[in-house]
């Protein structure tokens, strides 16, 4: 499953956020993968350290990445947390309110 991490620079309460410098890494979720919040393991030859942000079509979700940690080499454990606002914002916008 292709995870697109990438940077923005917008507030976490915007719809319609504005994304830079993707790169996508292809990922096997665990059986235990929490849709709201997760930790993922990342092997990657790219420092990930300026990624805050993931996008996963497949899920229908977007997510905050709250830390980055470099185990060793080129393995970084990577802690996410649902993006409410932009994983929802179609129906948000169509809603009756």
């Amino acid at each position: 499953m292709d995870f697109i991490f990438c940077e923005i620079n917008n507030s976490d309460n915007t719809i319609n956020k504005s994304f830079s410098n993707d790169l996508t890494i292809n990922l096997n979720l665990r059986k235990d993968f929490n849709l709201m919040s997760s930790e993922l393991l990342v092997k990657s030859e790219s420092d990930l350290g300026s990624y805050n942000y993931i996008r996963v079509s497949e899920l229908g979700r977007n997510y905050f990445i709250e830390s980055i940690t470099q185990i060793s080499g080129n393995l970084y454990k990577v802690e996410i947390t649902c993006d409410v606002l932009e994983s929802f914002k179609l129906d948000i916008l169509n809603s009756n309110c």
